[in-house]
């Protein structure tokens, strides 16, 4: 082995081999990271996606209750009545204010979210069904166009995921010409047995696809989504292997809870 000197001092002069060495990872090292840092992935991916929902199941939870409060203000302005099966065009799902659900159709002026936003419903041509649009730059109780009104984990049914984000809304209201609509008369339905609250207000819709644009229902059945286009909203890991599927609910005493699909019978 050659050697040098450094200000006096013989130094062992380095192979070629060592040099190699000392200047980056050998193979073996880089595949020893590789795999660390996929294991760690792999242990990530699955906490950060269940992070993700949780955040989007809250998210969707502050919105339903944010749309009870605006309906508690309604029904405190109008004789403690919320907005009527006619009040909202007769169907449980409408498209937001001014959207059309068709090319042909008139722009939406039914549904929920025109009560609160305007405070009223719209006036009707008795001889075409047509209503008429309602104006106003300041909204009574809440905005058609807050972002309450949209559910960020509603996927809407199979092939019309796209159609579905246009309509800016995801959520059904109860709607039910029998129902005389009243708030203290729904606060006190409770259950004798469970003591659970019996009257569903507002939910994440997955069966109903939105009534004509413009036009007052009732819509027949050519306006429900087919068992087979269903998509949960929510999924949440049960305490079993596998995924349990959820939609949020608005009840009568305004909290809102998950209700499992497998014992959903709301009409939306």
């Amino acid at each position: 082995m050659r050697e040098h000197s450094t200000n006096g001092v013989r130094r062992p002069a380095r192979t070629a081999s060592a040099r190699r060495r000392s200047g980056g990872f050998t193979l073996v090292e880089l595949l020893v990271v590789v795999s660390i840092i996929a294991l760690l992935v792999a242990i990530l991916l699955p906490s950060l996606k269940r992070a993700r929902e949780q955040a989007k199941l809250t998210k969707c939870m502050a919105h339903l209750h944010s749309i009870g409060l605006a309906l508690v203000t309604y029904s405190d302005e109008n004789r403690q009545f919320y907005p009527s099966y006619w009040t909202i065009g007769a169907h449980s799902f409408r498209v937001r204010p001014n959207v059309q659900t068709s090319p042909g159709s008139p722009p939406e002026v039914w549904g929920l979210q025109s009560v609160l936003h305007y405070g009223q419903q719209p006036a009707v041509n008795p001889y075409t069904g047509y209503a008429y649009p309602l104006k106003s730059d300041k909204p009574v109780y809440l905005p058609y166009d807050s972002p309450a009104w949209v559910c960020p984990s509603n996927p809407g049914p199979r092939d019309m995921e796209e159609e579905w984000k246009s309509w800016g809304n995801t959520y059904a209201y109860f709607c039910n010409s029998a129902n005389n609509y009243n708030a203290d008369e729904w606060a006190t339905k409770v259950s004798k047995k469970s003591g659970r609250y019996l009257v569903t207000i507002l939910w994440d819709n997955i069966k109903k696809l939105p009534g004509e644009s413009g036009f007052l229902g009732p819509f027949g059945e050519g306006y429900s989504v087919r068992d087979e286009d269903k998509q949960a909203p929510h999924q949440v890991k049960g305490n079993q292997k596998g995924v349990t599927k959820y939609k949020s609910v608005l009840y009568s005493d305004m909290h809102v809870e998950l209700m499992g699909l497998e014992q959903d019978d709301l009409p939306g």
